[in-house]
């Protein structure tokens, strides 16, 4: 008898050990600043991503299109939406920890003046190779692509409603 409840004993005991994929938040005692931040993110479900809609402000250290705006908006339940400056976008993301990353998005098909799509395709090409995501001591979205190059830069702006 003292054998059968050994194995589920230790089963539950095994399966109460940390989370994996996720690092714990940094301590606040200890923290940088940025990490204040995404102490907020990591306890408040995605707060800081969730609720408010991002403007792009830098994209590869180019700066952006004078009226642009290219912006994204996360929503909680893994869909991610936006304009790309012209034309508008949807799609999905997954998020673990501070690495992000987007599935395949749809865009409308509106024309634009040139400098505008090119910076939107420029935009849309980036999403889908960023692989990380941190905040600012200012504020700041910084999306990271996965070939090393400048992270786009982003501004918060708040969601009517929020």
């Amino acid at each position: 008898m003292r054998t059968s409840l050994f194995l589920p004993v230790l089963l539950a005991a095994l399966s109460c050990g940390p989370p994996t994929g996720d690092q714990p938040p940094p301590d606040p005692q200890t923290a940088r600043p940025q990490d204040t931040l995404e102490i907020q993110t990591e306890t408040g479900a995605l707060a800081g991503l969730v609720g408010t809609a991002w403007r792009l402000e830098d994209l590869g250290g180019r700066g952006v299109v004078d009226r642009g705006e290219s912006m994204v908006a996360f929503d909680v339940d893994g869909t991610v939406y936006g304009s790309g400056g012209c034309n508008r976008f949807q799609g999905t993301y997954e998020r673990q920890g501070y690495d992000l990353s987007f599935g395949p998005l749809a865009a409308t098909r509106m024309a634009c003046p040139e400098a505008v799509m090119e910076q939107e395709m420029a935009w849309l090409g980036f999403l889908e190779s960023v692989v990380r995501y941190e905040h600012t001591a200012e504020g700041l979205l910084l999306l990271h692509a996965d070939d090393g190059a400048p992270p786009a830069r982003l501004s918060p702006v708040e969601l009517a409603g929020s």
